[in-house]
């Protein structure tokens, strides 16, 4: 089986001390795959990492095959990856506007070259602002795309920086906390996103700190602690998982220290 994301071994340190030790594991395409653990396990290293912010030390990144490990980003997101942050990284300045913000998703779809600027039609950027209004459309945002990313509620721009990550077509996504600083509500609408996406053929790995939302939604689980694998399994298997529940859950198996 090929995999959508496979890493073998991947360790990356800081000052000596490593943040993710030896991690592997696959993720089959079309799921969604959570990763959880304490703060500080290494979780959000492991995605700068597999999304080339951060180059690992040693291990292979595989997606669909093609080993990826210490590409720069750029490369990285033309081979299929896209990501969002755990905090919030819209540009509110200058006057930028909701629909400039998921145009930015576009920027290696537009890197300049004498080619394209011979080739280019007239209506290359006027197709990408209707990609980016339709995606914002499909996040209930249809006519908001003027205003700027400030004047949204929390959860709305939670959006907006989804829309923007998708502006390549990504097949994998990686999340970081999508659901921070989110309501109920809020992170109920967000599980119903996800889930149209995984069934709209994307591959979702999703760091998340809200359990009930992991536990519903995810196909497959991994858990982090201290850098290494604890645990990896179906939602049900890792919620009974003795280590697991000592090292993060609470004695229900959804209950985690955030």
């Amino acid at each position: 089986m090929r995999f959508a994301l496979s890493l073998r071994g991947v360790t990356k340190t800081f000052g000596g001390v490593a943040a993710v030790s030896d991690v592997s594991f696959d993720v089959p395409p079309g799921i969604i795959k959570a990763i959880i653990g304490p703060n500080g396990a290494g979780k959000s290293t492991l995605l700068n990492v597999i999304s080339g912010i951060l180059p690992p030390d040693r291990g292979e990144i595989r997606v669909n095959g093609r080993r990826l490990e210490g590409r720069p980003g750029y490369e990285v997101v033309a081979h299929g990856i896209a990501r969002t942050f755990q905090l919030l990284r819209l540009f509110n300045n200058n006057g930028a506007t909701v629909l400039d913000n998921v145009l930015l998703g576009a920027h290696s779809l537009l890197r300049p070259s004498l080619r394209r600027t011979i080739l280019r039609r007239a209506d290359t950027e006027a197709a990408l602002r209707d990609k980016a209004r339709a995606l914002l459309a499909s996040f209930g945002l249809e006519g908001m795309e003027h205003l700027q990313p400030q004047q949204l509620p929390f959860g709305q721009q939670r959006y907006v920086e989804l829309a923007r990550a998708l502006m390549t077509d990504p097949p994998i996504l990686l999340l970081d906390e999508p659901a921070s600083g989110l309501n109920d509500a809020e992170t109920a609408a967000l599980g119903a996103v996800l889930d149209r996406l995984r069934t709209q053929g994307k591959t979702i790995v999703l760091i998340e700190h809200h359990m009930g939302l992991v536990m519903r939604l995810a196909d497959e689980v991994l858990v982090l602690a201290e850098g290494r694998k604890l645990a990896e399994g179906t939602p049900d298997t890792v919620r009974r998982d003795p280590a697991v529940v000592s090292a993060y859950l609470g004695d229900d198996g959804v209950t985690a220290t955030c």
